[in-house]
């Protein structure tokens, strides 16, 4: 009996059949592609039945706010025509009807063209979401920001204005009793006023501190760093 397992990516084996592919020596090679061995219809792909042309794979990572990767196809007919990435991972779930042969050919200039357009596009939209990261990291910041100093400060104004209060009712008290209860309460105000002037330069610190660390991403942004790598390119022809 034959069993199947299904592995994660993340499983150790999933892990190094991807770096072994990954780091697998890929020569230029024509792949024969046969339709009817895949079982089921897809139309996009039957329409390119009898014909043939070139398909390449591009790992990009870009480094910048954040890191990310993607996996770029592009491809088109010999007669020229385009595909685009969904038709090529299509194409590519096809059985092959044999193994890859070598191929000694040039790469078409369209199919190079494609690629290249295709890589500076998914750039633009990875640097387009980490500004848009970027900005959220900032207005979070800066909510943050006034939520921390409006509740300090609030907190500042109720003490001095029950401070105010007092000396107004000490002026008014009418025994030494009186006098001394006030006396009491606003010295331990005066005490809590000083913490909570002191409590604002803490928290003013801490903004500055953040924002700092805020500041030194953006720098890492501007710092931005892209690799591409292709991972392999080849003639299909699909039967």
């Amino acid at each position: 009996d034959i069993f199947f397992y299904a592995y994660r990516l993340s499983h150790p084996l999933g892990e190094w059949s991807i770096t072994t592919c990954l780091n697998a020596p890929t020569p230029l090679a024509a792949l024969k592609l046969d339709y009817e061995q895949y079982g089921s219809r897809i139309s996009v792909v039957e329409q390119l039945r009898g014909k043939s042309g070139w398909l390449t794979l591009v790992r990009l990572a870009v480094t910048a706010f954040e890191t990310t990767e993607s996996l770029i196809f592009s491809g088109c007919t010999d007669d020229g025509k385009p595909l685009d990435q969904d038709i090529c991972e299509k194409l590519l779930n096809i059985p092959a009807n044999a193994k890859p042969v070598p191929l000694s050919a040039s790469i078409p200039d369209v199919l190079e063209s494609t690629s290249k357009r295709r890589v500076e596009a998914t750039i633009a939209e990875a640097l387009e979401n980490n500004q848009r990261l970027f900005n959220a990291e900032r207005d979070k910041l800066e909510r943050w920001a006034d939520d921390k100093l409006l509740s300090a400060e609030e907190a500042l104004k109720n003490t001095k204005a029950r401070i105010a209060q007092l000396k107004r009712d000490a002026r008014k008290a009418n025994s030494l009793q009186e006098q001394q209860d006030i006396q009491n309460e606003l010295s331990e105000l005066e005490r809590k006023q000083r913490r909570l002037r002191q409590d604002i330069f803490d928290v003013e610190d801490e903004i500055i501190a953040k924002r700092d660390e805020l500041i030194e991403s953006l720098q890492q942004r501007l710092r931005q760093k892209t690799e591409s790598k292709t991972l392999f390119t080849l003639h299909w022809q699909l039967v």
